[in-house]
């Protein structure tokens, strides 16, 4: 690919350009208060501790702020903004949207993945100095890596800092996917081929699914197929004692439930109907909570079926948003709101692990206007 202005080139040559200094920085004021702005009055003491700052737990949130920008400005290191960043990012990875990434591995004996923080931080350091000057601060927490790796182009002095060049990465050890936050156009080849390359994959490819939740994610790439009534297999929910009996003891609470039921006047007249429903919906989507989407897409390019003859295919786009989208569509299900049964491309929604559906009518099943086909969107 083509080499941007300010990154190496990798030839017999080239000398690879390395980690940036434990120097300290000139960190624009601005840049820096922005920096320590987003943790919240209570974590600025344990944040003091690690810069090494002294603060006035008496003093509102802005004079201590002023504080530590006034003791940090031009003795501040990559490495402490690093480990700013990443604490940050931890404690509040839903601010960020993230991207999964799958780890494209051969047949070769003897690829395996890294699991060790500092193992990790020098194989993406060898491969990345082929082309920029670099920072990377990896750390293990609740057994799964997190990486900052910031990326001094040409648009940076070498002294200076700027927070769009930081790019974070979530990756469960030996696994073969990754998270990856959002990237520069211009960083993008070469994040991913240096990902690659550390981890002894022959690609890493971004895939068509996105969000804020780093454990939502997680789950569907990890766990594609063991999500809706099969959580509870893998969960390890199932009954540990089939052959017991449920005791037939009364109650209070049960009398007053049966009082209850005894005086109520009000007949359910589909309640065969209801049920059916309900169970459909619990072997659709299971009893644990679903993964949280805030987005999903369908792409609809199929025939017209609105009773009017239009020409075809008939293009049309319906997105549904929300804090857990998949949920939502669960459960509008018992409440008579959605189709039931759902179509095949709605029910499967947390096995699919995407964003976006392209739907096109599926053969000559369609011309009667009964079957949809679910197309596969291409990962970028």
């Amino acid at each position: 690919g083509n080499v941007p202005r300010g990154a190496g080139r990798k030839n017999k040559s080239f000398r690879p350009l390395g980690m940036l200094s434990g120097k300290a920085i000139d960190a624009d004021p601005a840049s820096l208060r922005r920096l320590l702005n987003r943790f919240p009055l209570a974590e600025l003491g344990s944040i003091g501790k690690l810069l090494d700052v002294e603060l006035d737990a008496q003093a509102t949130k802005s004079k201590q702020l002023l504080g530590m920008v006034q003791q940090l400005r031009g003795s501040i290191t990559h490495r402490q903004i690093a480990e700013l960043d990443l604490t940050y990012t931890i404690k509040h990875s839903h601010n960020k949207k993230w991207s999964g990434v799958r780890l494209v591995r051969s047949d070769a004996p003897g690829q395996s993945g890294i699991s060790d923080p500092a193992e990790l931080s020098r194989a993406l350091s060898q491969q990345l100095a082929l082309y920029f000057p670099h920072h990377i601060h990896t750390r293990q927490h609740n057994n799964v890596l997190w990486v900052r790796m910031y990326i001094q182009d040409s648009a940076v002095l070498r002294n200076q800092y700027s927070a769009s060049n930081t790019v974070f990465l979530v990756h469960h050890a030996c696994s073969d996917y990754m998270l990856c936050s959002r990237l520069k156009a211009a960083h993008r080849d070469y994040v991913l081929q240096a990902i690659a390359a550390a981890l002894h994959c022959t690609q890493a490819k971004e895939l068509a699914l996105a969000g804020k939740s780093v454990e939502s994610l997680s789950e569907l790439l990890l766990h594609q197929h063991s999500q809706g009534m099969y959580s509870t297999l893998r969960l390890g929910q199932l009954d540990s004692d089939p052959l017991s009996r449920p005791s037939r003891k009364r109650t209070g609470m049960s009398k007053q439930k049966e009082t209850s039921k005894q005086a109520s006047t009000i007949v359910n007249e589909e309640k065969a109907r209801d049920t059916a429903v309900s169970e459909q919906s619990a072997r659709v989507f299971g009893d644990n909570p679903q993964p949280a989407l805030e987005k999903i897409e369908f792409k609809a390019a199929t025939r017209f079926h609105g009773g009017y003859t239009l020409p075809s295919p008939f293009h049309c786009r319906v997105k549904f948003e929300g804090p857990s989208v998949i949920a939502g569509i669960g459960a509008c299900v018992p409440l008579g709101v959605a189709e039931h049964p759902l179509p095949a491309h709605m029910a499967n929604l947390h096995s699919a692990a995407k964003n976006v559906y392209v739907l096109r009518d599926a053969g000559a099943a369609a011309a009667d206007g009964v079957s949809v086909g679910v197309e596969e969107v291409e990962e970028r």
